[in-house]
């Protein structure tokens, strides 16, 4: 009988992700036994540090055109581990649309996104993803629109059913919400990224620092757990 298991990866922000995120997820795709179909991934795969607004590095290793194809290099060792990637939208993947947006660009001149990083065919963008074909619906979605310590929490109220997001590297965990009419969780699943790159000197001095790792939602949907990145 096939497993009716997901693997839900966070925010991995490349190319500025822990250099041991990719094993760390195959692994968990294994030993969690998740059907290649099952596998997805909270958005924020690439950072695009320098297509943001905010102020960049004097010490940064990369220009645009290096730190989009060393990406784009990544994308390929993803894909080739995780060929059936369900991929949310982001506002770090949306920072393209966002610089045309400021330059009054028009639509017709821009380059599809999983053009523009490669993305295989096999791999499946959207804003949301409802997984209903179970035995315990949830919503898989980045989480933009939603802070703090209870950001999952929010979501999964909002959203009405079990939720998991990223975007919030702090407070990764799982919170079970019960109602008079429902019982859902709420999973914030961390992320994957290197605290020590120059892309987050930004957080250096936050008080609450990243939390590491990545969550799977067992038994259809009805066993949440996170995992840390040891």
């Amino acid at each position: 009988m096939k497993s009716d298991n997901y693997l839900i990866i966070p925010d991995y922000h490349a190319p500025f992700g822990h250099p041991r995120a990719l094993e760390f997820c195959k692994q968990l795709q294994s030993d969690f036994n998740v059907p290649k179909e099952n596998v997805y991934c909270l958005g924020d795969f690439e950072d695009q540090y320098n297509l943001g607004r905010w102020p960049k590095s004097a010490d940064r290793k990369h220009t645009a055109v290096q730190e989009i194809e060393i990406t784009k290099d990544e994308v390929k060792k993803w894909a080739k581990a995780f060929p059936l990637l369900n991929m949310c939208t982001s506002n770090h993947g949306s920072r393209i649309a966002k610089k045309a947006f400021d330059a009054e660009l028009p639509s017709q001149l821009l380059r599809n996104y999983e053009e523009i990083f490669s993305y295989p065919k096999g791999w499946n963008l959207k804003e949301e993803f409802i997984v209903c074909a179970t035995k315990h619906e949830f919503v898989v979605q980045h989480g933009e629109g939603f802070s703090g310590v209870k950001g999952h929490i929010d979501a999964a109220m909002t959203n009405g059913i079990s939720t998991c997001i990223g975007h919030l590297h702090s407070f990764a965990g799982v919170s079970h919400i019960k109602t008079k009419h429902q019982e859902i969780w709420a999973v914030n699943s961390g992320c994957l990224i290197d605290q020590e790159s120059y892309a987050f000197e930004y957080s250096k001095h936050s008080k609450f620092k990243a939390t590491i790792g990545a969550a799977v939602i067992l038994d259809g949907g009805r066993w949440p757990i996170w995992v840390p990145l040891k």
